[in-house]
């Protein structure tokens, strides 16, 4: 659904030079996605309502100037005679005092039937619904009245009840008549509604689908959103385009030094990205470090038991053919045996007592040998 423009309100309710409706244009189109408007259907439904309220988009306050016999054309019940309707004609604040002033909320408070009378483009009526709009938006319309008698905040209070009361469900099903009921208690002004209904409708279903083009912000809105809500700010059901998700979006560009307006463009997408990221890293696990390979871990040395003396055994038996030997007598030992032997007892005999040997033996056999010869003389 594309945004309305002063043309359309111009073939819908007449050309005016008035003000007020270029102003009417820029707050509709501010204000419609955040309600879901976004249909052919929904936006001919909401222009087909105002269009009574604002006398065809030329003013945002509820005339309250009757002349005796409109007041029991309107108010019957409340102007049974035309004596009782002539202390209020042409006295439009004591006719607001008398009519809604212990109803709608605004019982006990001065005058509050003339201060919260019927303002904006949907004609918010009653303190009670002053206040519904001062909750949902932020504007300080308690005090401050008369911000619901101008454009752009009597346009954003219309759109807080358009969705207080569902009326996009009327607008769905073409319930111009339903929708009446709804906005004004009763059907004045349903013949206008209609008409203006016929003609909004013609002019906006012209090559445009019948999609909500919500469905598409909403995807569009929705992986920003659930980021946002990651860096802790109060986004609630990510994708909707609420008040409440853009005062979200709105504090997150305060604390990034942006500019607030509560658009997710280029800069903020950016901003977010960033600020993820930041978040992301900080919370990272440290690499994981290899652990040691366990240094091999000797064995216990067993205490080694005392060696057990040998059970005894029986003797074998020799074989018949062999002679017994005993048991120390040392076996026959070839050459190779033999020498093995004595190279191992010389290499435990000390070099020295091996000299002294030597020469015991030979004094021994030069003794031998000049003995043997005295004794051949």
């Amino acid at each position: 659904m594309r945004d309305i423009s002063l043309a359309d309100l111009n073939a819908i309710g007449g050309r005016s030079t008035l003000p007020i409706r270029r102003e009417l244009v820029a707050a509709i189109n501010k204000y419609r996605h955040q309600y879901d408007v976004d249909t052919p259907k929904r936006m001919a439904m909401f222009i087909a309502m105002i269009a009574p309220e604002t006398g065809n988009f030329k003013k945002l306050e509820e005339n309250l100037n009757y002349s005796a016999k409109r007041l029991r054309q309107v108010w019957p019940k409340r102007f049974p005679t035309m004596a009782k309707a002539r202390q209020y004609a042409r006295n439009p604040k004591k006719l607001a005092n008398y009519v809604y002033g212990n109803r709608l909320g605004n019982k006990g408070h001065k005058d509050a039937g003339w201060l919260f009378r019927g303002s904006g483009p949907m004609q918010n009526t009653g303190r009670y619904n002053f206040e519904q709009v001062q909750k949902a938006t932020g504007l300080p319309v308690l005090k401050q009245p008369e911000l619901l008698r101008q454009p752009d905040a009597g346009t954003h209070a219309a759109f807080v009840f358009w969705r207080d009361n569902n009326l996009n469900s009327f607008a769905d099903r073409g319930d111009v008549k339903g929708a009446r009921k709804r906005v004004n208690g009763g059907y004045h002004g349903l013949k206008h509604s209609r008409s203006a209904y016929k003609k909004a409708l013609s002019r906006f279903s012209k090559g445009a689908s019948s999609k909500p083009a919500s469905y598409k912000m909403r995807r569009e809105l929705q992986p920003w959103h659930e980021k946002i809500k990651a860096l802790g700010f109060d986004i609630q059901e990510p994708g909707r385009a609420s008040p409440h998700n853009k005062d979200a979006v709105m504090a997150f560009q305060r604390q990034a030094g942006l500019k607030v307006d509560g658009i997710i463009g280029p800069n903020t997408k950016a901003a977010i990205d960033k600020a993820v990221a930041a978040v992301a890293q900080k919370s990272a696990p440290l690499p994981k470090q290899r652990p040691e390979e366990p240094k091999p871990v000797p064995a216990p040395i067993e205490p080694k038991e005392p060696d057990k003396p040998p059970q005894a055994q029986a003797a074998p038996k020799q074989p018949p053919l062999k002679p017994e030997r005993s048991a120390k007598a040392p076996a026959t030992v070839g050459t190779g045996g033999f020498l093995a032997a004595i190279s191992a007892l010389w290499a435990g005999i000390d070099p020295l007592w091996v000299l002294s040997l030597g020469a015991i033996v030979i004094v021994l056999a030069a003794a031998f040998w000049w003995f043997s010869d005295k004794g051949e003389e």
